[in-house]
């Protein structure tokens, strides 16, 4: 297997412009089979100003400059700032009577990564109750964890805007002018391959992905042109609950989760005897990385001074796999599943997943068309394509934190929506509320079946609790 272990991707193709890492380009290239979009849903007690709003956005383009540039399918590809913006047209304002419904459609709307902007805002009132900010991210920039950074730079800026109690406009150093700007090193994988010898690399380079058979969620089409968004959000007394109840198996929540959400899919979507049915999972690898950003700076901490760091995608997937035939409870599920997680955490799938991303960005952009084109190919054919859980974990209030005038009442995390035969499941927690959150195509999937889908996982969970669906 080739890859590469360098400070960057590919050094600067032009100047002003930033390397594509090769978790970008595979990004960009799963947009074939998936809109790759990422948003954060933060509901308000009330209504934040507007006008700050568009000036906390304004600047923190000029922070974090990549969300304002566009994807360059080059060779190799490259990141340029977009010509003429104008972010007036990036941050949108709407008014309506069905708050939901709007939420709904506007994150069935995607971004063009090769047009730009990567980043968008709607906020969402309804006359004079409570607002919704639905920040948009596309995931060829960044994951799910970038998108809470942004969120947290935004929200930081929003407090700093002239007419914020006690605050003057003095704005945090200015990373970029917005004219381009190279984002430095860590953006790409050398931060965290560069920890390893090159024997272990070598050797987890030619480790062998377990092959596992080939299962779907129901469909009844492949097509994608209508897309949609199912919601449950659980009690925190359910979140509780999930802890005791694993931790007195010595096993994490998102074991139970992950588990949780096995059951429901066995029972929405039956495998054939004997088979071995998995589900991708992703990691963040800035788990393995130190932080050296900020104050308190550390694995699992948010950066507060350079967000053109951890702005970027930095996570991967493996399979957790389980045979068709284990007894449906939680409690014969549980172990596997935890047995599962730990024997990826010992071989270090994360670091293989990694290294397969670099042996493709190796062979030029291409093969990543090429890999993602044999991957739909592969699922039209077997009829089946192995569903995607997220778990993002709880939103840390750094990135929800838009003044005390502006308390929140709820936020989750909607991934992306992938068409048929996948689908992508998301988990976050805010103020102890567990929401699920699901995105399907409504032509292959009928909606009575998403939503009876998330109430399964949430009828698997210890209490057995229904939740408020969306």
């Amino acid at each position: 297997m080739t890859f590469r272990v360098s400070p960057d991707d590919s050094g600067l193709p032009l100047p002003g412009t930033i390397p594509a890492s090769s978790l970008d380009q595979f990004n960009y290239a799963l947009t074939g089979i998936c809109d790759q979009m990422m948003h954060l849903v933060v509901t308000f007690a009330g209504i934040p100003d507007e006008g700050r709003l568009r000036e906390a956005f304004r600047i923190s383009l000029r922070q974090a400059p990549v969300l304002g540039y566009r994807f360059c399918e080059a060779e190799p590809p490259f990141w340029e700032p977009v010509r003429d913006p104008d972010p007036e047209a990036w941050i949108r304002i709407h008014a309506t009577d069905d708050p939901d419904l709007k939420i709904r459609q506007v994150l069935t709307e995607p971004l063009d990564s090769a047009a730009g902007p990567q980043v968008r805002l709607d906020l969402i009132r309804s006359g004079s109750g409570p607002a919704t900010l639905c920040i948009s991210m596309h995931h060829a920039v960044s994951d799910a964890y970038g998108l809470l950074v942004y969120s947290g730079l935004l929200a930081g800026l929003y407090r700093q805007v002239p007419g914020a109690a006690g605050r003057s406009g003095q704005y945090p150093a200015v990373l970029g002018d917005g004219a381009g700007m190279p984002v430095p090193q860590q953006r790409s994988l050398f931060r965290y391959l560069s920890r390893f010898p090159p024997s272990e690399l070598q050797e987890a380079a030619a480790r062998a992905r377990p092959a596992a058979d080939i299962w779907s969620f129901p469909f009844r089409s492949l097509d994608c042109g209508n897309r949609d968004f199912a919601f449950l959000s659980l009690a925190p007394q359910v979140l509780d609950a999930v802890r005791v109840w694993g931790r007195a198996r010595s096993a994490t929540v998102n074991d139970v989760l992950l588990s949780a959400v096995f059951l429901a899919l066995l029972e929405t979507a039956e495998p054939a005897p004997g088979k071995m049915v998995p589900v991708l999972h992703s990691v963040d690898l800035r788990r393995h990385v130190p932080q050296t950003t900020g104050p308190g700076a550390g694995p699992g901490r948010m950066p507060q001074d350079r967000p053109d760091c951890d702005i970027c995608n930095f996570s991967v997937a493996f399979d957790v796999i389980l045979p068709s035939g284990v007894e449906r409870t939680l409690d014969a599920v549980l172990p596997l599943v935890h047995e599962s997680m730990r024997n990826h955490k010992e071989t270090n799938s994360a670091l293989a997943s990694a290294l397969e991303t670099e042996a493709l960005a190796g062979k030029g952009f291409p093969a990543f068309r090429e890999h993602v084109a044999s991957m739909k190919e592969d699922a039209i054919r077997d009829g089946g394509n192995c569903p995607f859980f997220s778990n993002i974990g709880v939103l840390p209030e750094s990135a929800l934190d838009f003044g005390p005038e502006n308390p929140v009442t709820r936020a989750f995390v909607a991934g992306m929506v992938e068409f048929p035969p996948g689908v992508v499941l998301a988990a976050s927690t805010f103020s102890g509320s567990l929401t699920f959150a699901m995105g399907y195509c409504a032509d292959a999937v009928e909606r009575e079946c998403a939503t009876g889908f998330l109430a399964a996982v949430a009828r698997h969970l210890p209490t057995g609790s229904g939740g408020n669906s969306g």
